[in-house]
């Protein structure tokens, strides 16, 4: 039989144990934690009084962007296929001078390297077509791909750059990014405008459709047309709710879009909230159109529910979230929101800037 000391010993011994267990447990668990979120993207959105200077004038520079890309559509009509598009000279980033007009020509416009972009690229090699970039934002690669001709639109770069302040107004109108596939002479056979392409499949059926002999017919798409006022008699049921918003205080007003598969558009209105209550209460109308499922929060402001996009039909939607600026009824132009992320190097956090939209949409909806 054990005496009583002995298990008292036992039993001081017992307590610094557990805790040293407890302790190693714990420990071992802060250490996956740490491990699991330096791992992992960690999306913030934060303001511009939040960033660095360099980051500050780099979120100023893409609003810019974003801005000269509304005042482009604001003087063109979005191009349709059927119709043949301007002739655009421009130099690539070897100073080699070409014409868009001659050349069966796949023709990107925005961003360099958009993963959807690269895989559909990588299905047209060795295709009897040419393949050409406008670069409107971003950055510019350090060399030229092979097989694609890039040239730089950007609207805040060098001002003696060779393709600055001359990509044609209509070719934006409809927002970027876009895609176009051309014929010799310039005639559009296939146009896609959106924040998600689906031309990694559209786009190569679409090119042997074209070296198959087929020709498009031309497709009718209303949409708006700048500096034109809208026709209430095709609204129905939404001009009660558009009409007492749309200049009714003699600013320019915002309607923008959202669908309920678009994950950016969530992020959007979410950081967005204060930037357009704060709006609104300077006397900007603002309304939200949610396409497909009903919106989780109102935000104090004038919410229209599309549940079949028959509204974003209408006006010729085609990316997600988009930004309609009128004055009065006369509708103005439209806005291409953009992310601008960076990654941290505190637990490679990714912080999303919201900043460069917001400036760029106060930019627009002053007079």
């Amino acid at each position: 039989m054990s005496s009583p000391f002995a298990s008292h010993k036992r039993r001081r011994w017992l307590v610094p144990l557990i805790l040293l267990l407890i302790l190693l447990t714990v420990g071992i668990f802060s250490l996956l934690r740490t491990s699991a979120l330096s791992n992992s993207d960690i999306r913030e959105v934060i303001g511009i009084a939040a960033l660095p200077p360099e980051e500050r004038a780099e979120s100023e520079r893409i609003a810019k962007e974003i801005y000269n890309e509304f005042l482009l559509s604001s003087r063109g009509r979005p191009l349709q296929v059927g119709e043949r598009m301007p002739d655009v000279p421009f130099r690539d980033l070897e100073n080699r001078e070409h014409s868009i007009h001659g050349s069966r020509t796949v023709l990107f416009v925005g961003r360099h390297g958009c993963t959807s972009c690269e895989a559909a690229i990588a299905k047209l090699y060795g295709k009897p077509v040419r393949i050409a970039e406008f670069v409107t934002y971003g950055e510019l690669p350090s060399s030229q791909p092979q097989n694609v001709l890039i040239a730089d639109f950007r609207a805040n770069g060098d001002s003696s750059g060779p393709g600055v302040g001359r990509l044609p107004a209509a070719l934006a109108a409809g927002g970027v990014p876009a895609v176009y596939l051309l014929d010799e002479t310039g005639v559009i056979q296939y146009v896609r405008r959106s924040s998600g392409f689906a031309e990694e499949t559209e786009l190569p059926a679409a090119v042997e459709r074209l070296l198959g002999g087929e020709k498009v017919r031309t497709v009718q798409v209303r949409g708006l047309t700048p500096n034109a006022r809208l026709d209430w008699s095709r609204l129905g049921a939404w001009v009660d709710e558009l009409k007492p918003v749309l200049g009714s205080t003699g600013k320019r007003s915002a309607v923008i879009f959202s669908h309920d598969n678009c994950p950016p558009c969530s992020e959007l209105f979410e950081s967005l909230k204060g930037d357009l209550q704060r709006l609104s209460q300077n006397g900007h109308g603002i309304v939200l159109v949610a396409v497909g499922g009903k919106p989780s929060g109102t935000l104090g402001l004038t919410v229209i529910h599309d549940p079949k996009g028959a509204l974003a039909k209408e006006w010729n939607v085609e990316s997600w979230p988009s930004t309609f600026i009128f004055e009065g009824d006369k509708y103005v132009g439209r806005l291409s929101y953009r992310d601008y992320t960076v990654k941290t190097s505190s637990n490679n956090r990714e912080i999303l800037y919201r900043q460069p939209f917001t400036m760029a949409l106060e930019m627009a909806l002053k007079q």
